[in-house]
C-alpha cells in the first residue's frame, strides 16, 4: 500500500471509530504526495462529518482542524493554503460538497449550488450526473393498475401526445429524451406539453411548454411558461396513463 492509500485509510479509520482526526496534521504528511492525495483527504473528511453529524461522537474533545459539523467547500481554504487557487481543486471541492449535502445533508437545489459556488468549471451535467450515482431517476407508466412502461431517465425530458407515424403510448422516444404518454387524438394534450427537471436529490420542476394547453397538476392551473416544483415520488395522470416519477433507491 502507498503513503497517499495509508493517510486516507488513517483518516477513514479515525471517523470510523468516532474520533475526529487531525487533518491539518495529515496534510503536512500528505505534502509529498501530490495535489489530489490532498483534495481527496479534504473531500472525505467533509463526506465524514456530513455522515456524522446527527451521530455524537465517542469523543467529546475539540476540533483539531476547527471545521464546522456541516462545511462547505470553501471552509477548507486555509486548510489547502495554495493548493486552493488549482481550478481542479476547487471543482473536486464543490463536487464533494454537493454530493455530501445532497445524501446526507440539506439537499440543496442545483441553480443556486451553482450560483453560490461560483465556479466557472462546475457544471450542471457533473452534478446530475453525481444525482445519479446516489439515486438515479425513473419513471414508470401505469394504466389503471398495471404497470406498462418503466425505465432510467434522463435529468431532464419532456411529456407530449402521439403524433403521426410515432409508436402507441406508452412510448419513449429516445433521440428527443421524450415520453409519449397519451394518443394521437387527445387533444387536450400538447405533442410537447411539459418538461420535467431535475433539481435536487428528491425535487423535480415541471414546466408547461405548451401556448396552447394548460395543465391541471398537483391541484394547481399550471399555464405556458409556468414552473412549478414538485417532491418525488411525483403522479401525473392523463385520460388514459398515470405517469410516475422517482428517485430509485
Amino acid at each position: 500500500m502507498n503513503r497517499s492509500d495509508l493517510i486516507l485509510d488513517r483518516l477513514d479509520a479515525a471517523w470510523q471509530s468516532g474520533c475526529i482526526p487531525d487533518l491539518s496534521n495529515l496534510l503536512s504528511e500528505a505534502r509529498p504526495c501530490g495535489l489530489e492525495t490532498r483534495v481527496e483527504l479534504c473531500a472525505a473528511d467533509m463526506e465524514w462529518r456530513w455522515r456524522k453529524r446527527w451521530q455524537p461522537l465517542e469523543l467529546g474533545g475539540s476540533d483539531p482542524s476547527r471545521l464546522p459539523p456541516q462545511p462547505m467547500a470553501r471552509h477548507y481554504r486555509d486548510l489547502l493554503q495554495e493548493d486552493w487557487a488549482d481550478p481542479e481543486c476547487q471543482l473536486s471541492m464543490f463536487q464533494s460538497e454537493w454530493t455530501s449535502r445532497s445524501a446526507w445533508g440539506d439537499t440543496p437545489h442545483i441553480d443556486s449550488f451553482i450560483r453560490e459556488a461560483n465556479c466557472s468549471s462546475l457544471s450542471r451535467e457533473q452534478l446530475l450526473s453525481q444525482l445519479d450515482l446516489i439515486s438515479q431517476l425513473k419513471l414508470a407508466v401505469f394504466a389503471e393498475d398495471e404497470k406498462i412502461l418503466e425505465r432510467y431517465a434522463p435529468s431532464t425530458f419532456t411529456v407530449g401526445r402521439q403524433n403521426q407515424h410515432e409508436p402507441s403510448p406508452p412510448a419513449w422516444i429516445s433521440t428527443e429524451d421524450r415520453l409519449i404518454l397519451t394518443g394521437l387524438l387527445n387533444r387536450r394534450f400538447s405533442r410537447v406539453q411539459m418538461q420535467i427537471r431535475r433539481v435536487r436529490i428528491d425535487e423535480i420542476e415541471l414546466t408547461n411548454l405548451s401556448r396552447s394547453v394548460s395543465l391541471q397538476c398537483l391541484g394547481r392551473t399550471v399555464k405556458y411558461d409556468q414552473v412549478i416544483p414538485a417532491k418525488l415520488p411525483f403522479s401525473f395522470s392523463s385520460t388514459d396513463h398515470t405517469l410516475v416519477v422517482f428517485a430509485e433507491s
